[in-house]
């Protein structure tokens, strides 16, 4: 907490995420609300990264092929949370320079890592 007390714009940055990722999600004695509180962090920066990195990226939304810049962020925050699950891993987004692959690649091994800990934290909250 020495960053976040004293540190610059770019301390305090890494300690509110460190605060996020080591401590709340993930630390010793992991909630079930801790983790999806988490789930909603990622989900939420997940869709700012596709809105920001990849305007030009053409989906299937709405039974039409629409351009990231022309959904929603609800749209795509749902886009976000079907990648974090791993439903539509794998689709055809048309031609996006890779950067939209990529990051919906990242974001379904968040996925998988948030899940491994839910497992572990339920299978724990039922044995106590």
């Amino acid at each position: 907490m020495a960053r976040w007390d004293f540190g610059g714009p770019v301390e305090k940055a890494i300690a509110a995420f460190n605060l996020l990722i080591f401590e709340l999600c993930f630390g010793w004695g992991v909630r079930l609300s801790n983790l999806g509180w988490c789930t909603l962090a990622v989900t939420t920066i997940f869709a700012w990264l596709y809105r920001r990195f990849c305007p030009d990226t053409v989906l299937m939304y709405h039974g039409a092929e629409m351009r990231v810049r022309d959904v929603s962020f609800a749209g795509l925050f749902f886009v976000s949370l079907q990648s974090l699950v791993a439903i539509n891993t794998g689709w055809d987004f048309g031609e996006d320079d890779h950067r939209f692959r990529y990051l919906n690649t990242a974001e379904t091994l968040v996925g998988f890592i948030i899940l491994t800990f839910f497992v572990g934290a339920y299978t724990r909250m039922i044995l106590a």
